[in-house]
């Protein structure tokens, strides 16, 4: 059997390596919980975007909608106005035809 002395230095080197293995796991596990912290941040903020991302879109819908309105309002109206327009020349020309027809009987009379 070995002295108590030579047995103790012989055990030293292991237990300086279970004291380095011990404070490489911690090192390892102060490590995850960053990197765990740091992701469950990271997943917040792309909640986040997310929902502003659905606001957006909602508000980008909302508006493709207003303006198909507005779109087919516009287009309504210039068929009106340009029906409008060939009533207002046929009646225009309805009208020079009358005071032409007008004048040529007061002429005549």
């Amino acid at each position: 059997m070995r002295p108590p002395a030579l047995a103790s230095l012989t055990a030293l080197p292991r237990a300086f390596d279970l004291r380095c293995d011990h404070a490489q796991a911690l090192a390892l596990r102060q490590q995850a919980e960053l990197a765990a912290q740091r992701e469950a941040e990271v997943r917040q903020q792309v909640d986040t975007y997310a929902d502003k991302f659905e606001q957006i879109q909602e508000a980008i819908n909302k508006s493709n909608e207003v303006f198909g309105a507005f779109k087919r309002e516009m287009d309504a109206m210039t068929k009106k106005l340009r029906r409008m327009e060939r009533e207002n020349e046929t009646l225009k020309s309805k009208c020079d035809v009358m005071n032409k027809d007008i004048q040529d009987l007061l002429d005549e009379v």
